[in-house]
């Protein structure tokens, strides 16, 4: 061991020569280095040791509690790597940063005595600023929390998984509460939960990072923000997720008018659509859209099928309404005119779908059928086919339809007794002198129990 020279407070060092440097048997320098007061550090004056670095081994003959190490050395020389010929093991953990070529960079080691149950939680022992500022690459990534398992940044993304993180699986430890990187919705380990186990000695817990995720807010025409979809960094912004179709209150217009969405502006109260898919680039920061529409008469304004699910019906529709010859004789009147020949299609929303305001329902629907997409006639609301959508406020139906039935429950409630109920006050089922199109619905047949 080589000491370097060092002037302190005037007083002169000089290298010990009777010490063998080839041999250490204990750590007993470093501790008088540590405890004697005689011995004044080289450092800024709040430390209270030197700055010893490097590697030594300890040739000791009687066992040495790691724990011990730990107390007494490993805070006072966090610089200095100490290998021990003996050793008294105890269970003990490193706090690593994993890089992509295998290497980790060591961020805290802590040792556990008889009386801990667990390791101290890195939020207490690393400075979370240490960690947000750790990964400068490109695409930009966020620290998520302390992984169980050696998830590098890449191995992370290439997981593909996003459900990654789910207690289940084990992975995410939960140490940080930053909800703009981790939804709170997401599911954790805590930390408080862990336990050492039997005979297990070494513990490493990972620093896990994933790419940041920038938001997308969605703006529908009463400035209400409707969708928030996070897009990783450096991916394309795709098309709107289809779950809300954009509204504007379109109460005060006429029965048969309507806002009719057209897309999305970059500006508040713009006019203009300026999505594109070639113009809309790549997620670099958090960006709002703003709903554009132009006003347009109902049946103009159809609701594009991919908000709905069909379900093929093979028969299609054949009426059997029962009327009445006269008081006493009652007779089955099969009425062709309203039979509609199979294969046909029954309509619902898609799980999660809300639309509001007035509604134009297609009359047909392109699905795949016996191998090839066709387009069927829509016969049929499902059973249940728009329970529980509070908005809609009229619903009408694209001309030249062939609508015969709507389902039990189709546009009911699950309680209409909860917050301000159903909404829906007009089916468009009557002609009108001033709307050619107007009784779209006039041919349904069937109204299922509690449709409404």
């Amino acid at each position: 061991m080589k000491w370097r020279l060092a002037l302190k407070n005037g007083e002169l060092y000089r290298l010990d020569t009777s010490i063998d440097a080839s041999v250490i048997k204990n750590t007993d320098l470093l501790s008088n280095l540590k405890n004697n007061s005689k011995f004044y550090s080289t450092a800024a004056e709040d430390n209270e040791v030197p700055i010893v670095t490097g590697i030594i081994y300890v040739d000791n003959d009687e066992a040495v509690n790691e724990k011990t190490i730990e107390n007494e050395l490993g805070s006072s020389y966090p610089g200095l790597k100490l290998f021990f010929k003996n050793i008294e093991k105890v269970p003990t953990a490193k706090y690593v940063i994993l890089n992509d070529d295998g290497t980790y960079d060591l961020l805290a080691r802590r040792s556990l005595g008889d009386d801990e149950i667990f390791f101290p939680d890195p939020a207490d022992l690393i400075n979370q600023s240490i960690l947000d500022g750790y990964d400068t690459r490109s695409p930009k990534y966020d620290f998520y929390g302390w992984s169980l398992e050696p998830l590098s940044p890449a191995s992370t993304n290439a997981l593909n998984d996003e459900e990654w993180y789910l207690s289940t699986k084990g992975h995410l430890v939960k140490t940080t509460t930053n909800v703009n990187v981790i939804p709170a919705d997401y599911q954790y380990n805590n930390w408080s939960e862990l336990r050492k186990e039997a005979n297990k000695y070494d513990y490493v817990f990972y620093a896990t990072y994933y790419i940041h995720k920038y938001k997308m807010h969605y703006i529908d025409g009463n400035g209400t923000e409707i969708a928030t979809v996070f897009v990783p960094a450096d991916n394309f912004i795709t098309d709107y997720p289809v779950n809300v179709l954009p509204n504007k209150d379109d109460s005060t217009l006429d029965i048969y008018r309507t806002y009719k969405w057209l897309g999305w502006s970059f500006r508040e109260n713009g006019t203009v659509e300026e999505w594109t898919n070639s113009n809309i680039g790549k997620a670099a920061r958090d960006r709002t859209f703003y709903a554009i529409f132009e006003e347009a008469n109902v049946f103009d304004s159809i609701v594009s099928q991919d908000y709905f699910d069909f379900t093929i019906i093979p028969d299609g529709y054949q009426d059997t309404i029962s009327g009445y010859v006269d008081e006493d004789e009652r007779l089955r009147v099969i009425n062709a005119e309203y039979n509609v020949a199979g294969p046909t299609c029954a309509i619902a929303l898609k799980p999660g779908v809300i639309l509001s305001g007035k509604i134009t329902l297609p009359a047909m629907a392109n699905v795949s059928y016996n191998g090839q997409k066709v387009n069927l006639p829509i016969t049929h609301i499902s059973d249940r086919g728009f329970y529980n959508n509070t908005s809609i406020t009229h619903i009408f139906f694209e001309e030249n339809n062939k609508y015969r039935v709507i389902g039990a429950r189709a546009f009911s409630l699950e309680n209409a007794y909860v917050g301000d109920g159903s909404k829906l006050k007009y089916i468009d089922f009557t002609p009108s002198a001033t709307e050619p199109r107007a009784g779209s619905g006039k041919k349904i047949r069937v109204i299922g129990n509690y449709a409404f």
